[in-house]
């Protein structure tokens, strides 16, 4: 494929684009190694859309806003979610991280989890982690010098060979990223979109698009916390190490395994069923986008959590921490599950995230 050989259709800068000031003559060349670190600055705000566009007109996209501060070595990080499906949001969800912990805010309460948001954003890609979708020696050319919000940047362009390391598609056809990086910021990603065309392992075709952009840095952000972060300070010696249990009463989750002879399995995409992951009956709406599976089903959050501990540990799966009544995390050999089941606005129905990170 020659994306990286895609002529840029309008190589004159227009008036927005005009660079404010001289920042040095640009490298004709730049790595993900030589981009700077988000997580480096005080503080940052990005917004990151995700869209999975299949032949056959269904869309999902995931919209995720993230800021954080940091403080020596720890970076508190607040992340806000949504998911749509074919044009139907869902509510949305919250997490807060701290070091290695994580919260989790649904209908106004703070739990913690196990589960976090790097999880998702990770799997589909942003600018906190380009890494995670170029290969680190990928080579982007320069195509010109512009402005981005306030900061001159050098654009980059990496074409189809800077994907060699993509596991997101079973067939990658086509792709290409453009990166805007600010050289005052130490060429820090303020910018960045791709494009992807492939099939998953499904075998169905679609077009994968994200978009990541730098709405501040080192501006004061506004990151709600969760009561016991409040007056905590953010030194590393600080941590705590235990995590509250959050396992939910036996004797007060309802069955969440229907006896098989009541309702058929759904299908479950090959991106499951290759990790021995069941279906919930009744699920609806199935898709997967990248490394993540998305569906509805007519279950509380609360028993989705408890049919896939039941099959998960069943298959060899071993929970990671303690599970919380939304959320949960697996492991086997080198691979990881996370499972997040978010209450619909309807009250009735779940939408259930399922995001596997297979280790390499």
């Amino acid at each position: 494929p020659g994306a990286d050989e895609t002529p840029d259709a309008d190589q004159t800068p227009t008036a927005d684009e005009t660079p404010s000031a001289a920042v040095g003559e640009a490298p004709q060349n730049i790595t993900v190694a030589d981009m700077g670190r988000l997580d480096d600055f005080d503080s940052y705000r990005v917004q990151t859309v995700a869209t999975w566009t299949l032949d056959i007109g269904e869309v999902i996209v995931i919209e995720v806003m993230t800021q954080a501060e940091t403080e020596g070595d720890q970076v508190t990080r607040h992340s806000a979610i949504t998911v749509s499906q074919n044009g139907e949001e869902t509510e949305g969800i919250e997490f807060v991280t701290r070091g290695d912990r994580a919260w989790l805010r649904t209908n106004d309460e703070w739990q913690q989890v196990n589960v976090s948001p790097d999880d998702i954003l990770g799997q589909l890609g942003w600018l906190g982690q380009p890494d995670e979708l170029l290969s680190e020696d990928a080579r982007g050319r320069f195509i010109r010098e512009e402005m981005v919000n306030e900061w001159t940047t050098w654009r980059y362009r990496f074409g189809y060979d800077a994907f060699a390391d993509e596991e997101r598609f079973e067939q990658l056809e086509n792709a290409e990223a453009e990166i805007w990086v600010a050289p005052e910021r130490d060429n820090v990603p303020v910018r960045m979109r791709v494009r992807m065309v492939g099939q998953d392992v499904d075998e169905r075709s679609g077009v994968l698009e994200i978009e990541s952009e730098v709405q501040s840095i080192d501006e004061p952000v506004d990151i709600p916390l969760p009561p016991e972060l409040e007056g905590e300070d953010m030194a590393p010696d600080q941590t705590p190490e235990t995590t509250p249990d959050q396992t939910p009463d036996m004797d007060e989750t309802p069955d969440a395994t229907p006896e098989s002879d009541q309702t058929p399995m759904a299908e479950a995409p090959a991106l499951l069923t290759q990790r021995d992951i069941s279906m919930i009956p009744e699920a609806t709406d199935v898709q997967a986008l990248a490394n993540v599976v998305i569906f509805t089903v007519a279950r509380s959050p609360e028993e989705v959590i408890q049919f896939y501990t039941d099959e998960m540990e069943a298959a060899g799966w071993q929970a990671g921490g303690e599970t919380g009544e939304t959320t949960a995390q697996f492991t086997r050999e080198s691979e990881s599950v996370s499972i997040v089941a978010l209450q619909r606005p309807t009250g009735d129905q779940s939408t259930v995230i399922i995001t596997i990170d297979n280790g390499t």
